[in-house]
């Protein structure tokens, strides 16, 4: 991993009392260099306006009552800014760059000038899917998360970026992003323009042994039977990971999930228990397929075989 190795940034995510955006009431942060966390933390806010609404409440678990006492965003995003960052990352960074943006107007902070960039963003050209939550991004890697715990939120994020930059071999951040066909997003007292995707069609890039060298297929080249089908594995697989299965199944436009449900097309069995299952021992999500497929479902059942056929890749 060229590049990374001394590279500082910093991820961030707000969470906010109602829809105004500048209504921070908490903001979680992760100071990364290269792969290392090297300092983390949150700020609880009292948001201005003091206005909560419920969806808000329920989301994030934050009431006025935690914060009335507290102050303002303004002190924390003086100490978070001291912090020494080359640029800053966070998830869907259009509404968090937009949260700190707005804030300025009430609180009369300072922003210095910095680059930003979108992890969603980056998923999404890497990955080849329009959207990618945080939630279900981190479960896929295998990340920790308390979803809507503002800290936690910016230490996924962060870890999602080196996950994403560690694909591939680069000498700077600048290089990763122009091979994804994405500019950098700028903020400052006077200024916030998104982080943007210019190049749709992504050049098929080499994958370290981990990751194994896939090629990213067109969309319009999708074999019918993966495009849009939602898979489900049961079982460990020997010819890859789950995540290394997922990873695949998206760049075709197929959905991986985690259960079993009538939105389910195929259920992949690992080669550890398809002995099992032809022998008549089944998993509990083999179990709801058999009888989701006796309800009429057009459900299928396969091995590892059958699956690589279906991605076009030949065995391992």
């Amino acid at each position: 991993m060229k590049g990374i190795k001394h590279m500082r940034f910093l991820a961030i995510d707000y969470e906010t009392a109602n829809s105004n955006p500048a209504s921070i009431c908490c903001v979680g942060y992760a100071l990364f260099e290269g792969q290392d966390l090297i300092d983390y933390g949150s700020y609880y806010c009292r948001p201005t306006p003091f206005e909560f609404e419920e969806w808000n409440m329920a989301k994030n678990g934050i009431s006025g009552r935690m914060v009335q006492s507290l102050p303002t965003y303004g002190i924390a995003h003086e100490k978070i800014m001291k912090m020494d960052f080359e640029f800053m990352v966070a998830h869907n960074s259009e509404f968090d760059m937009k949260c700190m943006f707005e804030a300025r107007k009430f609180l009369g902070i300072n922003i210095p000038e910095y680059n930003y960039l979108c992890t969603m963003l980056i998923a999404s050209q890497i990955l080849g899917s329009r959207y990618i939550g945080l939630k279900g991004l981190a479960k896929m890697l295998g990340i920790e998360l308390h979803h809507h715990v503002a800290e936690s939120d910016a230490i996924a994020c962060g870890k999602i970026f080196n996950y994403m930059y560690s694909l591939d071999y680069w000498d700077n951040v600048h290089d990763f992003i122009k091979h994804l066909g994405l500019s950098f997003g700028k903020i400052s007292n006077d200024e916030l323009t998104p982080c943007t995707a210019y190049k749709k069609k992504r050049k098929n890039r080499s994958y370290p042994p981990q990751i194994r060298d896939i090629e990213v297929i067109p969309r319009a080249s999708i074999p019918s039977q993966i495009g849009e089908k939602v898979f489900t594995f049961s079982g460990d697989m020997s010819c890859m990971s789950r995540i290394e299965a997922a990873l695949e199944l998206m760049r075709r436009g197929a959905v991986p999930a985690d259960n079993v449900t009538r939105k389910t097309d195929y259920v992949v069995i690992g080669n550890n228990c398809y002995n099992e299952y032809l022998n008549g021992q089944y998993t509990g999500k083999i179990l709801k397929a058999l009888d989701l497929r006796e309800k009429g479902q057009d459900i299928q059942l396969i091995g590892e075989s059958k699956f690589l056929r279906l991605l076009g890749v030949g065995s391992r």
